[in-house]
This record gives structure tokens, C-alpha cells and sequence, in this order.
């Protein structure tokens, strides 16, 4: 068997370790690949990370939910932590940050934490601000991060007043040089989006892998 073809097979193999949960073999494809002189970069980019990608889309399609999601986060990371020794962080990521947090009043983060690990995967810097963020807090972490995206999420209506004042505030604070806003959650709606003047609103947690790069002209 070629190379190739060889190595094409394993990032397949890897895939699907990640999309059926199942670490050891995770670990096995990731170590026959360093075995064999391949290419981790590669081996992160076509095989974890598109495994990821499918785990992703099944959530999407409500064939997968939040623990499947998790659980392959898990097995993805077993293979990603052998790797990393090998490649440079700057190999990996696309050199685009994102500030995201859910707005001050909601409690819930599991949508956002999905969407914080799909960016992630994708290979942006991801700044966590996690639940019940102040506006002050949004504003100060942009100003010291110049991030490209703000990304705002609630699951509450209660919320949806925060949220636009937040938006509303980051404009007001940067003017042009303003990041894009980015903005999702259970409540929220393209309608409501173009409402408050956001840049962003995404379904759920694969569209917005996609629609960030989307918004900052990256090659999805």
C-alpha cells in the first residue's frame, strides 16, 4: 500500500475513534501514526479534529447530545495530548482569538462550553470568560485582548435585554475598530440579532465554527 493511502486510512480510523467515543483506539491510530513517520500536524488537523467535526454535525442533528459530545471531547483530547509534543502551537492555530461568556443573569454554559471546544478545535484562541459575565467584564477583557470576535450567549429571555446592552456597549466603546459580535442561545433569533445590530447569530454550536470563519474571511 502507498504512503498515502496508507496515512489517509489512519486519519479515517482516527475519526472515527473520536466520533465512536473509543479511547484506546484513539491512542492505538495516534502512536501507529507516530510509528510510521507521519505527519502529526496532519494527524490533528484530518483525523481528530474532522472527527470532531462529525461528532459536531450529529449534534447539530440531535443524534448526539451533550455527554456524547463531551465524551468525545475526552476521547479526541487523548490523542490530542500525545500529539501536541510533537507539533508547535502556532501549527495548529488559525491566529484568530475569541472572548466569549454567557451574559450577567444566566447561570447556563453547557451550549456555550460546547461552542468555546468546537472553536477551539478549529484552531482559534479561545478567551473564556464562563457564566454570569458583567458587561464590565466583556468590555475590559476586549480591551486588553483585541479580540476578532465577542461572542455573547444566554439560554434565558429574561437575559436578552442584557445581552443587547451589551452589544450595544462594545459598539459604543470601539466604534470601527470594533470586533464582531457574535451572538447565540436557545431564545435568540437572526430577528432579534439584526435587533441589537449583532454581526453574528448561529443555530448552534457547528454553525458557529463556520459562521466565525465566515465573518473573518477564513477558508472554511
Amino acid at each position: 500500500m502507498e504512503k498515502s493511502n496508507q496515512e489517509k486510512i489512519l486519519w479515517q480510523k482516527l475519526s472515527h475513534s473520536v466520533v465512536h467515543m473509543d479511547e484506546a483506539s484513539t491512542v492505538s491510530v495516534v502512536k501507529e501514526i507516530l510509528g510510521n513517520g507521519f505527519s502529526p500536524k496532519d494527524a490533528i488537523l484530518n483525523g481528530l479534529i474532522n472527527g470532531m467535526k462529525e461528532v459536531g454535525d450529529k449534534f447539530a442533528c440531535k443524534l448526539y447530545y451533550v455527554p456524547e459530545v463531551l465524551v468525545c471531547a475526552e476521547t479526541m483530547y487523548k490523542g490530542f495530548d500525545i500529539l501536541k509534543e510533537y507539533v508547535s502551537e502556532e501549527e495548529l492555530s488559525i491566529g484568530r482569538k475569541i472572548v466569549i461568556g454567557v451574559v450577567e443573569g444566566d447561570l447556563h454554559d453547557i451550549g456555550k462550553n460546547i461552542v468555546a471546544l468546537m472553536m477551539r478545535t478549529a484552531g482559534f484562541n479561545v478567551i473564556d470568560l464562563g457564566r454570569n459575565v458583567r458587561e464590565s467584564e466583556f468590555i475590559t477583557k476586549t480591551l486588553e485582548i483585541k479580540p476578532d470576535i465577542v461572542a455573547l450567549s444566554t439560554l434565558m429571555t429574561t437575559t436578552l435585554d442584557k445581552m443587547q446592552t451589551i452589544v450595544s456597549s462594545i459598539r459604543n466603546e470601539f466604534g470601527e475598530s470594533c470586533p464582531g459580535i457574535m451572538i447565540g442561545g436557545a431564545p435568540v433569533t437572526q430577528n432579534f440579532a439584526d435587533q441589537i445590530n449583532a454581526d453574528l447569530y448561529s443555530l448552534n454550536a457547528q454553525t458557529a465554527v463556520t459562521d466565525a470563519k465566515s465573518l473573518l474571511g477564513i477558508e472554511c
